[in-house]
């Protein structure tokens, strides 16, 4: 592979780059949630890798309530409201305030990407005619937040029910939940389901932290929506205290919090810093306790922090940062219709290279997965992938032929549609992806917006020309395609509409047997490659941490940090 051409410019200027220009780039590391680890870093910090899984550092004797713990986000939540926002930040922001009915699990020996069921306001669940009715026991004497107009009443299945019918109007990925018939609430300690369908994955988006929190019915009109938003009120752990945009938003622990006794931290700080070099920084200094996957450390920059700070917990795992091409509306439109100029997209990207640059070379390409999501990852490099496993190697040839039959013998001019509130490093990507384009003829042009109107137009597949950026995170395939591949998705960043893949979608959402629905997934993946709706780049290694001080805290990805992390963790500064 050629690599030259870029590798001089003097824009991209990354210091982890090859050291001889145009020297080509071979031998990455295939390296997998089971032991990706130190993978021969200096033993300064203590690093736990996933095929230990999460390690907190060292617990007291016993908890001890008090503190403030402050973690950093790298943008303002676009809003409040977690059904009406895509952001990561809007749920992780919600997740202080609200609960789920079910939340994952975390503990010794389960993996931040690892997803065990455990009860939130769900105590039990009962699925006994098939798949077609699921029905959740409610935990008792519950109470929402001491704060107008709810003012401490009790929760019941009637706000569960609630909760569930305002996501299914109007909830950004509400195609998830589109096998729900109709909620039932027979009594206040009941809640069920009955859906038209089985669907594997239906405990899985009950449970995950970027779906459905439970809101009491008066914060909502008849319209489901409030004039400014709903008001911050839930049974979570933490209660909504303040927020002052681009600085910080903070919460309070509720002291009627159905665990007795928890949270055990008095206050969760999140402050906003828009800098990545900045965020390592303030955790190198100890003004910031916990990275959490959002704001992980990349493997280019984890000697150096750990050298700095020697004693914090570091938790290596495959980064689940999956970042991809993507067209919107203009997919349908020349010069992307045609699946030609689509694939030269795909094969104008050295992967390896992006890897090097990202991750000292480890790591993985991805597909419409994150690489490692076992078992439903068909690795391109693999013998399984077949024909189509040619457009993710680099062949700058190979796509000017393309471009030249789709009608583009001399290229053609573009947007690239991005954001660079994702940070330096995020923005030094696009460069390189930008430059990688150029080489084939595709002259792209880096079109940034700021992180708000990004989410709102170019992440919802608004925009002309093309577009890459980061998918968010899943842990069950399901939720990948009904977001973003299923053709009645209102999230999807491609608007295609492709019957073939969605029969392989459906058939995959209702099959209980783990074999068939594996193929039915690696199918998908080689028709998605075949037509290049979407090309991917890769996965790298990233870690998340926390201060030595910080007792039982365990990583998760789930978007719910405060009530499944935050809520079991305290602060002992000795």
């Amino acid at each position: 592979m050629h690599t030259a051409n870029y590798w001089t410019r003097e824009k991209i200027t990354r210091r982890k780059w090859l050291a001889a220009a145009g020297g080509s780039v071979a031998g990455v590391s295939a390296l997998g949630l089971v032991g990706c680890g130190d993978d021969g870093a200096p033993s300064t910090g203590k690093t736990t890798t996933p095929a230990a899984a999460n390690s907190a550092s060292a617990a007291a004797a016993a908890p001890k309530p008090g503190g403030t713990l402050t973690m950093p986000s790298m943008t303002d939540p676009a809003t409040f409201d977690p059904y009406t926002n895509l952001s990561y930040n809007s749920q992780e922001f919600a997740g202080s305030v609200y609960s789920r009915l079910l939340k994952p699990k975390t503990g010794d020996g389960i993996a931040p990407a690892e997803l065990v069921v455990a009860p939130d306001l769900a105590l039990s669940h009962e699925i006994p005619d098939g798949g077609l009715t699921v029905t959740f026991k409610l935990r008792p004497n519950v109470k929402f937040h001491e704060t107008a107009p709810v003012n401490g009443r009790a929760f019941t299945s009637e706000d569960a029910k609630f909760s569930f019918e305002r996501y299914l109007a109007m909830g950004q990925q509400r195609t998830a939940f589109g096998a729900v018939d109709r909620l039932e609430a027979p009594d206040p300690a009941t809640l069920v389901f009955k859906l038209k369908k089985p669907n594997a994955a239906f405990l899985t988006y009950v449970t995950w932290g970027s779906y459905v929190w439970i809101m009491p019915k008066e914060t909502i009109g008849n319209d489901n929506k409030h004039p400014e938003g709903p008001p911050h009120i839930g049974t979570g752990p933490y209660v909504f205290d303040q927020y002052t945009p681009a600085t910080a938003a903070s919460f309070k622990k509720n002291p009627n919090y159905f665990l007795p006794g928890q949270p055990y931290i008095q206050e969760l700080r999140r402050i906003i810093v828009p800098d990545s070099s900045t965020i390592r920084a303030s955790f190198r200094s100890g003004q910031i306790d916990v990275l959490t996957w959002n704001t992980a450390i990349g493997e280019p920059d984890i000697d150096s922090v750990r050298k700095a700070n020697a004693n914090a917990n570091y938790v290596g795992f495959p980064s689940f940062s999956l970042e991809t091409f993507y067209f919107g509306e203009t997919i349908t439109e020349p010069p992307f219709k045609d699946e030609r100029v689509r694939q030269a997209v795909s094969m104008a990207i050295d992967r390896d290279a992006l890897l090097q640059v990202s991750s000292n070379g480890k790591g993985e390409w991805s597909t419409l997965f994150p690489a490692k999501f076992s078992p439903w990852w068909l690795d391109p490099r693999g013998k399984d992938f077949g024909p189509s496993a040619k457009y993710f190697k680099r062949d700058m040839k190979a796509a000017k032929e393309l471009l030249a039959g789709a009608g583009y013998p001399n290229g053609l001019d573009t947007d690239l549609n991005v954001t660079f509130d994702y940070g330096a490093e995020a923005k030094e990507r696009y460069e390189l992806v930008a430059a990688m384009l150029k080489d084939v003829g595709i002259r792209a042009t880096l079109k940034s917006k700021e992180y708000a109107a990004y989410q709102s137009t170019t992440s919802v597949g608004k925009f002309t020309g093309l577009a890459y950026g980061p998918y968010a995170v899943y842990p069950d395939p399901d939720g990948f395609l009904a977001t973003y591949w299923r053709s009645s998705s209102p999230r999807r960043k491609s608007k295609w509409v492709d019957p073939e893949l969605d029969a392989l979608i459906e058939k995959q959402s209702t099959s209980f047997d783990a074999e068939q629905r594996k193929q039915a997934v690696w199918e998908i993946q080689r028709r998605v490659a075949e037509k290049s709706y979407a090309p991917a780049g890769v996965n790298g290694i990233s870690y998340i941490a926390n201060q030595p001080w910080v007792k039982n805290y365990y990583h998760s990805i789930d978007y719910g940090a405060p009530s499944n992390s935050v809520v079991n963790a305290w602060i002992d500064r000795g």
